[in-house]
């Protein structure tokens, strides 16, 4: 069942993904006014969860660590926004599979986890492959504007 559920995730990354282009090419031109509806539309629905099902207590370090994740979610965003405006969709979303290199890193440095030589290469494939499909010539690969 999990195999039905990640490709129909897939699915509907790519139908975000186009949508997201074709609505900053055709009728947003500031990367920033998606960003800000969504945090609308985010805040409303924690809004309404909060009157359905209440919030358990949050220590305050708890709160500090979902205000720092929120904050980088932000920035995610305002970041793939700005990148979908330039750059062609197909070659900004791979892009996103370089998550993985950093995941690498913040693991072994903040959780102290160390990843089996299988796990290593798997996470180097799919390094390279984000760069294989986001570069613009496969004799030389160079990356678009958006990468920068």
């Amino acid at each position: 069942m999990w195999i039905f559920f990640s490709i129909l995730a897939a699915l509907c990354w790519a139908i975000v993904n186009i949508v997201d282009k074709y609505i900053l090419t055709k009728w947003v031109r500031n990367p920033l006014i998606p960003v800000i509806i969504l945090g609308i539309i985010g805040l409303i629905a924690s809004i309404i969860v909060y009157f359905i099902y209440g919030f358990s207590y949050l220590s305050y370090f708890n709160i500090f660590l979902a205000f720092i994740a929120g904050i980088f979610y932000l920035l995610m965003s305002i970041f793939y926004f700005k990148a979908v405006k330039i750059e062609e969709i197909s070659r900004v979303s791979p892009l996103f599979y370089l998550s993985p290199l950093f995941i690498l890193f913040f693991a072994a440095i903040f959780l102290g986890e160390v990843f089996t030589p299988l796990k290593y290469l798997g996470i180097f494939l799919l390094v390279f492959g984000a760069i294989l499909i986001s570069s613009r010539n496969l004799s030389k690969i160079s990356l678009g504007r958006a990468f920068w």
